[in-house]
């Protein structure tokens, strides 16, 4: 009976050990689905953009952005940012305008805090003639939403 309780003992502890590295549970995307739908009907008559993102995803290019090209500029009056569950993520805006491309990494934000006001002047006074966004840097599987309202 002794030489069975040290095998299993160290076959519990395997199994615990890679349940425990085995990453984060994966979100059902169902909840993704309604918690995304409460956002677009508060946004009506607003810009959106949306994407889903993964546990420890990084910022590798501004190819991975979500874009909106506006079909006349757009002053922008107002930028919100939701993310999905209780983790956290960071983020990166683009304002793209007839002057010029500004881009602004934005600090942390925590998901279950959401929705975030983000500084619209941080883009400048020029009406943009397109936006972008990503969310990167997520503690867990996750997605985001923004909002852009005209002045």
């Amino acid at each position: 009976m002794r030489r069975l309780a040290k095998p299993l003992l160290l076959g519990a502890g395997l199994t615990l050990a890679l349940t425990a590295c085995s990453g984060p549970e994966p979100v059902d995307p169902a909840l993704i689905k309604q918690w995304r739908a409460g956002l677009e009907a508060d946004a009506e008559g607003a810009s959106t953009l949306f994407a889903a993102v993964g546990p420890d995803s990084e910022l590798d290019s501004d190819e991975d952005a979500v874009r909106i090209d506006f079909g006349s500029p757009l002053a922008v009056g107002s930028v919100e940012f939701s993310c999905f569950g209780e983790g956290g993520m960071r983020a990166r805006m683009t304002g793209i305008s007839a002057t010029g491309t500004t881009i602004r990494d934005l600090d942390a934000f925590e998901c279950a805090d959401s929705p975030h006001a983000i500084d619209a002047e941080l883009l400048g006074e020029t009406p943009l003639d397109a936006f972008a966004f990503t969310g990167h840097s997520s503690t867990e599987q996750s997605a985001w939403f923004v909002t852009i309202r005209e002045r």
